[in-house]
């Protein structure tokens, strides 16, 4: 019993204390301390009173045994105390926790509420303020301390802009509503100090997690400087459209794609056209005019870039007439910078002489006048009037320091000296066709001046001739300069072309002297012999005496074909007629002159020529020449490289081929040696005139240089490839003639 007894009062002293831990807990989780204290302290009590029997148990000071019964009930209820704190503990942290959240989250949108730029009421459902921020308190002069709890109509009050007539708060009708209500922009807000301030605005309903209102939230700013800014904006665009519609002149607006979008009274008027028929037609149908269709176009010059045009144009209108009119054409943008199109304007020139007459009439005509008479007195250059009888009523300070004081002379007296007036009066010319005449004056002094007649009307309407004159004596002596240093250089050229030719018939003296020494002797050896066949009296048929003289012809024959190539060669190099060639006929003939010398000087000259090659446009005997330079040129390349030892059999090669896949299969020739080659740095100079590697003595530098604009002359081109002690080609291509 005594054990049980121990047992039972363990247990509940136990759960009594947890529950006291609980409850002790739930102070800091609440908040309401003195209630869970007192609960807390009656936990404690109870266990107390089990904790003294329980101790008089175990110390062996028993008065008497308690109630088992009783006792059991007790545990019983401890046990239910413990389970009820342990199952409320959470509960109260979850409450406590939701309404930090709800705290915080509360100081978070008061916070946002108080930060943002605009203006923010709350009210409940019976339209009392219950919120305020900053913004808010600032455009209706009052503080959120004396605006809670009070009506929103008494804070803010709004009236209409244009009537000023008091206008509801929304809160009402958000209410009733239960959506979203927002003012017209008519709306102005009368702060506590009588400030009207124009507003816009909206409201909202404030709802719970059910749906119900429980208030309203009125969101409005200031937009003063704005609608001042809009009010601005429409007093300029009123502005702009006025001034555009009641300009003098005619102007229209184009977009990208050519239409007319904009035009003003005046251009309707210019047009005679209703502007339903212009609104959106093509530009160049409304009003076509000499720049349409053409580089020249408005607006194809301002899409490349040019920001401003001015011009003279003619236009035609609807019914035929045309006009001239002064136009003047800029960029129309977005106010982000991109281009959407231009603006043009057109002005009658009718009109704006008529102005010019007008103000010719008038003294400030007059006045302007002399100022530019006065501007033309301190020119350079010789300036004066002079009218149809030939008198001179203006004359700068350069003619009279020329010709002196022109008063009451005539200008072919004190210009010319002549007692009547010129045969061919270049003022004649000028009044006739209208337009400028150009002439030279030289005076006494030697100097000569360039002259410019212009049609001149003076404030009278009368017709004369401004004359301007400019000293053009350094410019004509610069010119003769130039003329004579490149007649100098043209000549220096054609000395050095033909000391090139020159050297060249030189060495081709060496194959002539073979080709004429052979038939020479043949013709001496048939004559020796039939003159000692007469002399010894041999019988001598006519027939062999025909054999041999047919034999001296045949050899004579052959020597005036070598003299006579030769001499076409010295002569027809020069002649620019071109003429259907064959390629290897021409080089056969080139080398004919040349090979015997190549031979002289121990080189072999292999010969690869293609069969059935087309004929080129060429001069035979330009080719020739070409052949002949590059021919040279290669030699002394491959002698320069013999005297080094480095080559045992010196050979050059000619070769002509058809290149197969080009345009039209062009012919190319070329001229391959074995000698020093050209080094690399050298290789963009060698087409150049007058740059020669060689002794003054053994070339000009003209070679190359001649032979490149022969070729070119021939549609043809000319290229070298070279690798510095191994060798060159030159290869050049011409290209095939069309066979019909």
């Amino acid at each position: 019993m005594i054990t049980l007894s121990i047992f039972i009062l363990s247990i509940a002293l136990m759960l009594q204390f947890t529950a006291a831990f609980f409850a002790f807990r739930l102070i800091r989780i609440t908040g309401k301390r003195m209630a869970w204290i007192l609960i807390s302290i009656g936990i404690f009590l109870m266990a107390i009173r089990r904790g003294i029997p329980l101790f008089k148990i175990i110390s062996g000071n028993i008065p008497y045994l308690p109630d088992i019964t009783n006792e059991f009930i007790g545990l019983i209820i401890s046990v239910l105390m413990v389970s009820g704190a342990a199952w409320i503990a959470p509960l109260f942290l979850s409450i406590k926790r939701s309404e930090d959240a709800l705290r915080e989250s509360r100081e978070w949108l008061s916070t946002t509420l108080k930060s943002i730029g605009d203006a923010v009421i709350a009210t409940d459902t019976k339209g009392s303020i219950t919120f305020m921020n900053q913004t808010a308190q600032i455009l209706t002069c009052r503080t959120e301390k004396e605006s809670i709890g009070k009506p929103l109509k008494e804070v803010f009050t709004i009236v209409d802009e244009k009537t000023g007539q008091p206008k509801e708060a929304p809160v009402i009708k958000v209410i009733q509503t239960r959506d979203i209500v927002t003012l017209d922009n008519q709306t102005q807000l009368i702060n506590k100090n009588g400030i009207k301030i124009s507003i816009d605005d909206s409201a909202a309903p404030i709802k719970n997690e059910k749906g119900d209102i429980i208030g309203t939230v009125l969101i409005f700013r200031d937009i003063t400087e704005r609608r001042r800014a809009q009010q601005e904006i429409k007093y300029a665009h009123r502005e702009l459209n006025q001034i555009f519609n009641t300009a003098a002149d005619g102007m229209r607006v184009i977009n990208r794609d050519f239409k007319v979008i904009r035009i003003n009274k005046k251009f309707l008027k210019m047009v005679n056209m209703s502007k339903d028929r212009v609104i959106g037609q093509k530009c160049y149908k409304v009003y076509p005019g000499t720049y349409c269709h053409t580089p020249n176009c408005s607006m194809k010059k301002i899409l490349a870039g040019v920001e401003y045009l001015e011009h003279d144009v003619e236009k035609e209108r609807p019914d035929g007439n045309k006009m001239t009119c002064i136009m003047t054409a800029t960029p129309l943008r977005r106010p982000d910078g991109e281009l959407i199109g231009i603006v043009e304007n057109f002005r009658d020139i009718t009109e704006r002489k008529q102005t010019e007459e007008a103000l010719r009439q008038s003294k400030t005509a007059k006045e302007e006048r002399q100022r530019l008479f006065s501007v033309l007195d301190v020119l350079p250059a010789i300036v004066y009037l002079q009218s149809t009888d030939y008198s001179i009523p203006f004359a700068n300070r350069k003619f009279q320091e020329l010709f002196g004081d022109p008063k009451g002379k005539h200008c072919y007296e004190i210009i010319h000296g002549l007692k009547k007036p010129c045969e061919e009066c270049r003022m004649s010319r000028v009044l006739d066709k209208k337009n400028i005449q150009k002439w030279e004056l030289t005076s006494s002094e030697g100097k000569t001046y360039e002259m410019y007649d212009n049609l001149f009307t003076d404030i009278d309407g009368s017709l004369m001739v401004l004359e301007l004159g400019i000293d053009i004596t350094d410019r004509i002596r610069m010119e003769k300069a130039r003329e004579e240093a490149e007649h100098k250089l043209e000549k220096q050229r054609a000395i050095a072309i033909l000391s090139d030719r020159l050297r060249s018939l030189g060495e081709m003296a060496t194959g002539m002297a073979h080709e004429l020494n052979q038939p020479l002797l043949g013709v001496r050896g048939l004559a020796e012999h039939i003159l000692i066949g007469f002399k010894r009296g041999w019988n001598i048929s006519e027939e062999t005496i025909r054999e041999k003289i047919r034999l001296i012809i045949e050899q004579t024959e052959r020597m005036t074909h070598v003299i006579e190539h030769t001499r076409m060669f010295a002569k027809g190099a020069d002649n620019c007629e071109l003429l259907p060639v064959q390629i290897n006929e021409v080089i056969k003939s080139s080398l004919d002159l040349i090979g015997v010398q190549l031979r002289f000087r121990g080189l072999t000259l292999n010969c690869e020529f293609a069969d059935d090659l087309p004929t080129v446009l060429a001069n035979p005997f330009s080719l020739e020449e070409v052949i002949m330079n590059l021919v040279n040129n290669a030699r002394d390349a491959i002698m320069e490289r013999m005297k080094t030892g480095a080559i045992e059999s010196p050979q050059l090669i000619v070769r002509t081929f058809r290149e197969t896949g080009g345009h039209g299969q062009p012919v190319k020739i070329e001229i391959i040696d074995h000698g020093v080659g050209i080094p690399q740095e050298l290789m963009s100079k060698v087409f150049e005139p007058f740059f020669t590697t060689k002794e003054p003595d053994k070339g000009t530098g003209l070679g190359l240089a001649l032979s490149k604009s022969i070729i070119e002359k021939f549609e043809g081109t000319i290229n070298i490839q070279s690798t510095p002690g191994l060798g060159a080609t030159v290869i050049i291509t011409l290209p095939a003639m069309i066979q019909n």
